[in-house]
């Protein structure tokens, strides 16, 4: 029960709930209405409320106002209150002296209880009321409880009567009123915003708050003014538009709840629509934010169902207006409305799960879509246009009202001519098209029909099945379909074709089929020779149909195909099997390595790389494009336009044009070197491998590579480049897949910093695979270079221009080329270096005139005179000089004589100076005398240029063709070999040349099963009436020509015979199956080839254990082919011997030389023996018995010392005294496991990183290194900063510092050439004992070596002794 019981009556509006609670806020306020607490505001009867105050002194004060005024949201509310018994009377007394007895005079206004606290709180308001009070001689008194101002009348006023005074206490009143405002707000906006502001309020004016729904402004009337002014202007900041996203239809159905809300709470926002999903909120942020969440959290009833309909329903259910039917339909008959939205799906949205189902329901019970196939003889029937005019009028008479069916047509296409017919709407209007459409197809259109057939024979053999079947299909078409689906298709009048396909199902259903194999050799040769006329029988006399079938085992009767067929098949338990000599002519590769510009080649194809797929990003692209011009970047565009995608490794096929003078340019895309990752290494490896499989597939015969990588737009590093071509090439060869391309030359420049480097990589990596020393044959065709040595006939001897190194000449005498003083430049240095103190001494004494030679004992040079010149840097003094060293040589009768490029490098005279200087000496000489001693003059020239400057130079001089490199002995014919004696049991060899189980396959196709059973019998009799076999004994075993062996290779499958063995044991014999004739003619060839395959397994056997060798063109051994390997086994010489490469020579085994057939060129032989677990290497000489450890001194001539020699001057500018190599079989062997397991652990490119690297060393552990290999226990010798290991250092400059190499009492110095498998690596650190994990994720799998730099080493650490091989051991000084 209420404990307000005073109440309050007035008279007012119907009011809302929102207005009826901010009176009774207003009566709470004791300073605005005088009231207190109170109870809500209740309707009494219609336009009449009451409100009921706590305590009567609150219900007094409130009737004791005159009129009450409320601000609402409609504007201004006046109320007249009065009691329960007194309504509308207004008691209240505007002065009174009762109850406040005084002697002066007082009077009691009544005045707002704000105004009265600010007048009374504020001190320039109080002195502005003190003021205007004096002037009546009046002082005052504030109760701003009780709303009252009382003013007491001075004794200054006596004589002024009450009236007047009280007249002039009133215009007081008055002034003070329109002085000072009093504000309300209510607005709970505003509100806040004077709460989280109170820099609004200044020393002129007051707030007072009562309660949280009001607030009063008071002051004077500017200050007011400016205070609600800026209040505005915050409310007007905090105005936002907000952007809501709700669609039309989830806003039609949220629209009035969400209305009816909107008006109560969020009266000052406006709303607006953007596009079909999109509301707009303008208003005071707090309630646009609060509106839109309000609109979300309704959106959230809203429930949705997707309808999955065709796309044509959708269209029409958009088209025809029906979802705007719908939608009010639904909004009759469902609980709540549902809206529909057409997009790929058609949506229902609903407030209600119920509306929605019905909703759906309704939907798929009323539409459909029905599509009606019209054959292409229905299409085609000339009652076609009567179909369509009824179809029209139905349409019409259905869509009278409003559109509730739509027809299409489709359009038939030569793959496809029938016609789809397609009904979409309502189903009730569809079914009566439908039915029009359907009873036109059963009564006027012909029709087409299909049956499907047992297999594709019965399809291809239709017409002969019918007649089997007694079938005659009259006013039909018929077309029989054997693939892929084996089908009869048949077309006619509707009757015809449904009788003919139920006859033609019955009699398929009783065909009977059966599949039958004839076995034997020459089953399907009989059968579609002589036994055709027996098959034709057989049909006429069972009445069934008989197909012969394709071979199960076909044989090409081709001679090629038949060797190619057994050639090309080896198993691991038959050898390989070859029946003619290999024709070592046949696609081959001539090698080129040439100096010069590639765009300067005359080849069909020309290779270039490029970056970014930019044809001018590398030099050799610019050149291109500046020779060739715009047709070229044209050829360019078009090829790209044509590849759109490229990546590292692919290659841009770029026509070529008549300035460049090549077909085609490949170009390969390629990426900067990331040394470690591989992906730039593994990119260009591919792109080579393309680019030459390209040249292949469009038959090229000529290519050109440059060297591909070094530079600053790949940076990769020159020998790195090197290797990876001639790897490419290598590997590319050795696969055997030429057949159009001869040649490939690779372009180097020579104006290189590294060409020469770069050229004898390039030559060493090719002469590497030009031999398959697994098998001995051949892999290229020759290998060719600009720097091979030149010979040249003059005068009676022989001139040989040499791209060498001097110091490593044997010949009789040696020329040095010093000016006597200075004896440091680097050949003259060599030179005395191996040659002794001795030598040195007496050249420093020598006392020699200009144009004289100086002549000294070798001392400890390989030769028999060392002959000292100085050129003068004049050309005269050269040419006397070159004249002067052959007519001495002559004189002393030395045999031969090496010169160098006399004053051509420290000299500083032009090298084409000095070689037209040298080459006229020489021509002098010979021509002022016979020479009878000298033979042999070489001019040997170090450097790239000198050389091809003393090459033009022989061409222009000598007036003679250059003869490049050694001859080579011419090739060997073809020849007939003849068969070894058989010595193993033949009979296991005999599958070889069997054809298997041949089969004539049958099908046969009757009615009756007796009959097919009677055929099969025939059938096989037939055969077997025609076959026979013989046995050949061993001893019929005779020996066989090639032309016998070829016979057979041609013929074996065409006589239809096998070859077996006979049962009794592999030396029985061999029996000879099948057709009569062949078994005759079979009979006679068969046991030379068996002997003949013996004999390879045993070429085979001993290839595998005896290597014999032949010293190649460039000093490289080359192992023998099996047949040639055999034959020095055997001793058997008196022939000559055929190389791999087809080249005959006349064998001396006592000296182990031979000699070529024809150009009486001289060459070593050598034989090793491969150990059971360990395969010798080629370059190592033969080991002695029982031999584990031999250190093997090189000959300096030696085309390997010159190698290893050449490497180690790159960096270390040293004398080599001696280079010895050592053959350590348990090292070694170690080695070779441990590499093939980096190899697979790795995988390519990374593999094992066999390198070539150096490790300096002393006397003392030279020999506990040969013969136990490297120690790791011995780490920390020379520093340990990148990890406790072995290490080997890049460059021989390095290793020969005499921190390193520490020099002997002599002063010589001892350094290996290691191999070393530095595998994967990283960066090490100076405490590591292994290398570290590879990843966190692997922490058992590590690198394989530390480096000094990842990306550049000069230095590998390796922690496993067996990890590194001491290859080599060079003594230098």
């Amino acid at each position: 029960m209420s404990l307000c019981k005073h109440e309050v009556v007035f008279q007012a509006r119907e009011l809302t709930d929102s207005e009826k609670e901010k009176i009774q806020i207003y009566f709470k306020i004791k300073r605005r209405s005088g009231g207190g607490e109170c109870g809500p505001v209740e309707k009494v009867s219609e336009g009449t409320y009451k409100i009921s105050f706590l305590e009567q002194e609150a219900q007094q004060r409130v009737l004791d106002r005159k009129e009450h005024v409320i601000i609402v949201a409609s504007g201004e509310l006046h109320l007249s209150v009065t009691g329960n018994d007194t309504p509308g009377v207004n008691k209240h007394s505007t002065d009174s002296q009762q109850g406040h007895p005084s002697e002066e005079v007082a009077k009691i206004l009544k005045m707002d209880s704000y105004l009265l606290a600010y007048l009374d709180e504020n001190p320039k308001a109080r002195q502005d009321l003190q003021q205007r009070l004096s002037t009546l001689c009046s002082s005052f008194k504030i109760s701003p409880e009780a709303d009252e101002l009382v003013v007491k009348r001075g004794p200054a006023q006596e004589e002024l009567c009450q009236d007047k005074w009280e007249m002039q206490l009133e215009d007081v009143c008055i002034q003070i009123m329109q002085t000072y405002q009093c504000y309300y707000e209510v607005d709970s906006e505003r509100l806040k915003i004077l709460q989280d502001n109170p820099f609004l309020c200044s020393g002129n004016t007051s707030i007072y708050r009562e309660t949280k729904e009001l607030a009063v402004v008071v002051g004077g009337k500017s200050d007011v003014d400016k205070l609600l002014h800026k209040l505005e202007a915050l409310q007007t900041k905090q105005q936002i538009r907000k952007d809501c996203m709700v669609s039309e239809a989830h806003f039609a159905l949220l629209e009035e709840e969400f209305g009816t809300e909107m008006k109560a709470s969020f009266p000052h926002i406006k709303i607006e629509r953007q596009g079909s999903r999109t509301l707009v909120f303008d208003g005071p942020e707090t309630e646009v934010e609060v509106a839109c969440t309000t609109l979300q959290q309704l959106i959230k009833k809203i429930r949705q169902r997707r309808l999955q309909l065709p796309g044509p329903l959708i269209a029409f259910l958009t088209s025809s207006g029906a979802i705007q039917t719908y939608q009010s339909r639904f909004q009759q008959s469902l609980r709540s409305p549902v809206m529909l939205e057409a997009g790929p799906d058609l949506i229902l949205s609903s407030l209600t799960s119920e509306s929605l189902e019905e909703a759906a329901a309704a939907l798929e019970r009323d539409l459909t879509v029905e599509t009606v196939i019209l054959e292409q003889a229905e299409a085609e029937s000339p009652g076609i246009t009567t179909l369509k005019e009824t179809l029209h009028g139905a349409l019409q008479q259905a869509n009278r009202d409003r559109k509730r069916v739509e027809l299409s047509y489709g359009i038939p296409s030569q793959s496809d001519p029938q016609i789809p017919v397609q009904i979409v709407g309502y189903k009730q209007d569809i079914e009566q098209l439908k039915a029009i459409l359907l009873s036109y197809k059963f009564n006027q259109a012909d029709i087409s029909d299909f049956l499907n057939l047992p297999n594709s024979l019965v399809a291809e053999n239709f017409s002969k099945v019918l007649e089997l079947l007694g079938l005659q299909p009259s006013g039909l078409r018929l077309m029989p379909i054997p693939l892929p689906s084996p089908s009869v298709q048949f077309a006619g009048p509707r009757e015809l074709v449904q009788h003919f396909k139920e006859r033609l199902a019955s009699g398929l259903s009783s065909l009977v089929i059966k599949d039958f194999n004839v076995d034997g050799p020459g089953a399907p040769q009989y059968f579609r020779g002589e036994g055709k006329d027996n098959i034709a029988l057989l049909e006429r006399s069972h009445r069934v149909l008989i197909f012969l079938l394709s071979d199960q085992n076909p044989v090409d009767a081709t001679a090629s195909s038949a060797i190619s067929a057994i050639s090309l098949t080896p198993t691991d338990t038959q050898p390989h099997l070859s029946l003619t000599p290999p024709d070592y002519s046949k696609n081959k590769i001539d090698l080129e390595v040439v100096l010069g510009q590639l765009e300067d080649q005359q080849v069909d194809v020309m290779v270039a790389p490029m970056v970014g797929r930019n044809m001018t990003s590398t030099r050799i692209g610019g050149i291109f494009a500046q020779k060739a011009g715009n047709r070229l970047q044209q050829n360019f565009d078009r090829s790209q336009k044509c590849q759109s995608s490229l990546k590292p490794g692919d290659v841009l096929e770029v026509d070529g044009t008549p300035t460049i003078g090549c077909q085609k340019i490949l170009f390969i895309e390629c990426s900067r070197w990331d040394a470690l990752k591989g992906n730039s290494e593994k990119a260009l490896r591919y792109g080579l491998k393309r680019a030459l499989e390209l040249c292949e597939h469009h038959a090229f015969s000529s290519v050109a590579f440059p060297i591909i990588g070094p530079g600053p737009v790949m940076n990769i590093p020159s020998g790195k480049a090197a290797q990876m071509l001639t790897e490419e090439i290598g590997q590319f060869g050795q696969r055997g897949q030429t057949r159009s391309l001869s040649t490939i030359r690779i372009v180097i420049q020579p104006d290189y910093q590294e060409s020469a480097e770069v050229f004898q990589k390039v030559c060493s990596g090719l002469n590497s695979y030009m031999v398959d020393n697994n098998t001995g044959q051949a892999v290229f065709q020759s290998l060719t270079s600009d720097l091979d040595d030149i010979t040249l006939s003059v005068g009676g001897i022989q001139l040989h221009l040499v791209f060498g190194d001097i110091t490593n000449e044997i010949t009789d005498a040696i020329v040095n080329t010093t000016d006597f003083k200075n004896f440091d430049s680097a050949v003259c240095k060599d030179i005395l270096t191996m040659a002794g103190p001795e030598v040195q001494r007496a050249l420093q004494t020598a006392q020699v005139k200009r144009g004289d030679i100086f002549s000294s004992s070798p001392g400890y040079f390989p030769c028999k005179a060392i002959l000292h010149v100085c050129g003068q840097k004049d050309a005269a003094v050269i040419q006397d000089l070159a004249r002067d060293i052959l007519l001495l040589c002559e004189r002393k009768r030395y045999q031969s004589v090496a010169i160098p490029a006399i004053c051509a490098g420290t000299g500083g005279v032009n090298p084409h100076v000095v070689a037209d200087a040298i080459l006229n000496g020489v021509n002098a000489a010979v021509s002022s005398c016979a020479l009878h001693y000298l033979t042999t003059v070489r001019l040997v020239l170090f450097k790239i240029h000198v050389f091809q400057q003393f090459q033009a130079a022989a061409r222009t001089i000598m007036g003679l063709p250059v003869v490049p490199g050694p001859l080579r002995a011419p090739r060997a014919p073809l020849q007939q070999t003849q068969p070894h004696p058989c010595s193993t049991d033949l009979s296991l060899l005999l599958q070889q040349f069997s054809s298997g189980s041949p089969s004539a396959a049958f099908s046969l196709l009757g009615t009756s099963q007796e009959d097919l059973t009677d055929v099969c019998s025939s059938l096989q009799r037939f055969y077997a009436s025609h076959c026979s076999q013989h046995v050949l004994s061993s001893e019929e075993l005779a020996g066989l020509s090639q032309r016998e062996v070829e016979d057979l290779a041609r013929r074996v499958g065409s006589l239809g015979v096998t070859l077996e063995g006979s049962g009794h044991g592999g030396g029985a014999g061999v029996v000879v199956r099948g057709l009569n004739e062949g078994v005759k003619e079979a009979m006679y060839v068969t046991q030379g080839l068996l002997r003949r395959q013996v004999a390879e397994r045993e070429q085979k056997e001993l290839f595998a254990h005896v290597v014999w060798c032949i010293m190649g063109q460039r000093g490289d051994w080359e192992r023998f082919p099996k047949e040639a390997n055999q034959k020095l086994e055997k001793g058997d010489v008196s022939g000559a011997v055929t190389d791999a490469h087809g080249h005959q020579w006349n064998v001396n085994l006592p000296q182990m030389r031979a000699t070529a057939v024809g150009s009486g060129q001289v060459t070593s032989l050598k034989r090793l023996e491969n150990l059971p677990d360990f395969r010798v290497p080629l370059y190592w000489d033969c080991l002695g018995s029982g031999a584990t450890l031999q250190v093997i001194p090189l000959d300096p001539t030696s085309a390997e010392y010159d190698r290893v020699k050449r490497d180690f001057k790159k960096t270390a500018k040293k004398t080599v005294l001696k280079i010895e190599r050592v053959q350590n079989v348990h090292l070694r062997r170690a080695y070779e496991v441990l590499r093939q397991q980096l190899e697979e652990k790795n995988g390519p490119p990374v593999g094992a990183g066999d390198r070539t690297l150096y490790h300096g060393t002393t006397a003392d552990a030279c020999q506990s290194i040969m013969k136990n290999g490297f120690n790791r226990g011995f780490a920390g010798q020379n520093a340990t900063v990148y990890g406790l290991g072995t290490y080997f250092a890049v460059n021989a400059g390095y290793s020969a510092n005499p921190t390193y190499s520490r020099p002997g009492a002599d002063g010589t110095q001892l350094m290996f050439v290691a191999r070393v498998l530095t595998g994967r690596y990283t960066l090490g650190q100076s405490d590591m004992k292994v290398p570290p994990p590879v990843s966190a994720q692997q922490p058992h799998m590590r690198f394989d070596s530390l480096v000094d730099n990842q990306q550049s080493p000069s230095m590998f650490v390796v922690f496993h002794d067996s990890q590194a091989y001491p290859d080599y051991l060079i003594t230098f000084k």
